[in-house]
Parts: C-alpha cells; structure tokens; sequence
C-alpha cells in the first residue's frame, strides 16, 4: 500500500509538469523546446542553474544543451553548455509515458539583478523570462550553517518525523545542531518525499540513501521534513504545517538540498534535485 501511494504520487507529480507545459506552451511547433525552471532562487553571483525541457514528444532527455542568457537591456549575454543530469535508475519508479528523467544543470554568474532570457541555441523557442535578485533567498554559500534543533528519533516516532514510505533511521538520529559539533561534513535534505509540491523535484530522499552506501560514517545525512504534522497530511494535505526550522535557512516548501563542511561553512546547495555525480564532486573536496 505504501508503494502504491508514493508511486501514485510521484506518478501525478510528473503528469502535472507534463500537462502544465502542454497548456502553456505551445510543444507542437518544429523544433521548439520549452523550459520550466527548477532553480527559483536566482541573485548576483555565482548560481545552480537547472531547467527541464521538453518538445513536441515530450520531455527532452539529450546529453547536452547548448543555452544563451540576456539580461533585459541586452548589453550583457552569457553563453553555457548544460549537461543532462539524471535521475537515480530506480525499480521504485517505473517508466512511463512522460519519460522524465532528469533535469539540464550548469553554474552561471550573474552580474546585475533585473529581468533575464534563457534562449535555446539553434531551436525556435520563445525567450523564457526570469529575475535575478540582487541577493537569495536562500542562505548563502560560505556562511556559518544555523544550529537548527530538529526532531530525532530520541523524541519522536519515525512515523511522526518523515512522509518517507521507507525511511533510513540513520537519516533521524541526530540534529542538525549537534551535527554541527561532531567536525564532520554534514549532508542536509528538506523535502516531503511523499508530498513535493514542485514538479520537478525529483526523487532526491532515494539520492540521499545510494550517497550513505557510498560515504558511510563518514560524513552526516539529515533529512528534515517540509512538514511538522507528517501523518496528518496523509488524509488532509491542506492542514499541512510548515516545519519552522525552514526560515532560518531562507527556505519555504521546495527541495533543497546544503552540503556543510567540518568547520560549518556552506560549501554548496541545491534547489530541486541534485545527482548524486553532482553531490559527490563535492563530498570529495571536502573528504579528502
């Protein structure tokens, strides 16, 4: 029962984006693409960029893009290749007809806040418009990470903690706070796996899991739940409450997923789904 209600989410999830782009875009014209944005959280500086794209047949799943960027006035134009990042290959998720697989992923600097274009090279889509912030949202990289106090298994019920169908305890027993005293790097994921409210978030708790089998003990992964009221949910989604821990980190009801040393700066962080190739090329400079 549990797997047939997290695919049955999962699935609608996936529908939803695919039926959003259907309606408002226009798919069917030769040799457009369409892109819906997975990162929101765009200022000056260095950034995460990630988008999904699709054409007249549905999600486009090729290794590489080709993508230029231009600020209102025109006068400034960034050029970059994305690469396909994929999705884990999971037997949780079977195929189906939407075939979305992954998302495109690159690093882009932004250097003036205001309204930008995303363009495709050598397609015929419409310019996709986005704002740059002069800072985030979000906190950011290189900062001291907050001595958040969240919920561990010492004090709550596993089943009160995660909307994780399958949830690994080691991801709950300790708190971001005295994670932050052990001196060793700190991988932390917030999300609802069972109840994502964006499109294109991605199966990033099963990411999280294929990372623990690789790195161990070594470092510590913590999942904190979007939601305080996680068995609620299950028959009432609307009487949801928002885990507050999420303010301290300039986040509301997406995924994210920060990456923190063992001095507790910042090194990386994640809008939406992150790979776990994209993970790894972190934990590594930082493991090593």
């Amino acid at each position: 029962m549990a797997f047939k209600e997290k695919f049955n989410f999962f699935y609608i999830t996936i529908l939803s984006i695919y039926c959003f782009l259907g309606c408002v875009f226009n798919v069917e014209e030769e040799n457009s693409l369409s892109i819906t944005l997975a990162t929101q959280d765009i200022c000056i500086g260095t950034n995460r960029f990630s988008f999904v794209a699709t054409d007249s047949n549905g999600f486009f799943n090729e290794p590489k893009i080709n993508i230029i960027f231009q600020n209102s006035e025109k006068n400034i134009e960034i050029k970059s290749q994305f690469k396909f990042e994929n999705f884990p290959s999971l037997n949780t998720f079977p195929n189906t007809s939407t075939n979305l697989q992954g998302l495109y992923v690159s690093t882009i600097d932004f250097s003036k806040e205001g309204k930008w274009e995303l363009l495709v090279d050598n397609k015929n889509n419409k310019p996709y418009e986005f704002q740059v912030n002069r800072i985030c949202k979000s906190i950011e990289i290189g900062q001291m990470a907050p001595k958040s106090n969240t919920r561990t298994l010492k004090d709550t019920p596993i089943d009160k903690i995660t909307t994780d169908y399958e949830p690994v305890k080691d991801f709950y027993k300790i708190s971001i706070h005295n994670a932050l005293l052990n001196q060793k790097p700190i991988l932390i994921l917030f999300s609802s796996p069972a109840f994502c409210t964006s499109p294109v978030c991605g199966p990033q708790i099963e990411t999280m899991k294929l990372i623990q089998e690789q790195y161990g003990d070594s470092i510590n992964i913590i999942h904190v739940d979007t939601y305080l009221n996680v068995q609620e949910l299950k028959s009432d989604f609307s009487k949801r409450k928002i885990n507050p821990v999420l303010k301290y980190w300039g986040i509301e009801e997406g995924q994210w997923t920060f990456l923190i040393d063992s001095n507790n700066l910042i090194v990386s962080k994640f809008e939406n789904f992150v790979s776990e190739k994209e993970i790894s090329h972190y934990l590594e400079q930082i493991t090593n």
